[in-house]
This record gives structure tokens, C-alpha cells and sequence, in this order.
């Protein structure tokens, strides 16, 4: 599942800087060889870039389930992003983004992502 992928200045700096973090954990991969950030990657990018990742999916119905939930191990707000087949995409506008949100402990539903957090 590709995340950050090479594309313009800004993405490629941050591609180059995903691939200097493996290169320092004894990961192999070079620059041209990079597709993106996996699933199973989450918590190392999540230490790469000092920020939390929340991952959702959507159904046909506009709701977002929680498919990955960050530690916080960071400060400010998580980034929001989606997972749509094997393609993580960024969520710019969260009440845009879906209807309401499904606890993954419970399912129940809530219209705004900070109630499921606290559940």
C-alpha cells in the first residue's frame, strides 16, 4: 500500500527523508526502488516524521471506519487519512470526508471523530 510517494519537491524530500529513516534501521531500499509507506510501516512513519496517523476507511454509506489508531505519541492533531483498497489518500476536510465515524471497539456510531476517541 503506497503512501508517500515521489511526486513534486515536497513529497520527494519527505521520500528521501522515509528512505535516510530505514537506511538508520538497517532497512534496505533506495530512492527509485521507493513505492511508498505500507500499512505495517505506520508506527515506524509515524517515528520518521514526529506526527500521529489515524487511518479510516469509507463505506458506501459515508461512513468511516477506523482501520488504524495512532498512539499519540506526538503533540498537535493526528493526521487524517484514508484507506481505500491498497491506496492511502490525506483527509484535508474531515467533515467533508464522511457522514459519521463507527468505534472500532463497539461500532457504535458518532457524528464527530473526536467522540469515538473518547469512547
Amino acid at each position: 500500500m503506497s503512501f508517500l510517494v515521489s511526486r513534486g519537491k515536497y513529497q520527494k524530500s519527505r521520500g528521501n527523508q522515509w528512505v535516510e529513516y530505514l537506511k538508520s534501521r538497517d532497512i534496505s531500499v533506495s530512492v527509485k526502488e521507493f513505492t511508498g509507506i505500507e500499512y505495517n510501516d505506520l508506527p515506524m512513519f509515524e517515528d520518521c516524521f514526529q506526527t500521529n496517523v489515524n487511518v479510516f476507511s469509507l463505506t458506501e454509506d459515508h461512513t468511516a471506519h477506523s482501520e488504524y489508531v495512532s498512539r499519540c505519541r506526538y503533540p498537535g492533531k493526528p493526521m487524517l487519512v484514508n484507506l481505500y483498497e491498497n491506496h492511502f489518500s490525506f483527509i484535508k476536510n474531515e467533515k467533508k470526508f464522511c457522514k459519521r465515524y463507527q468505534c472500532h471497539n463497539c461500532d457504535r456510531l458518532f457524528n464527530r471523530i473526536d467522540t469515538v476517541k473518547e469512547t
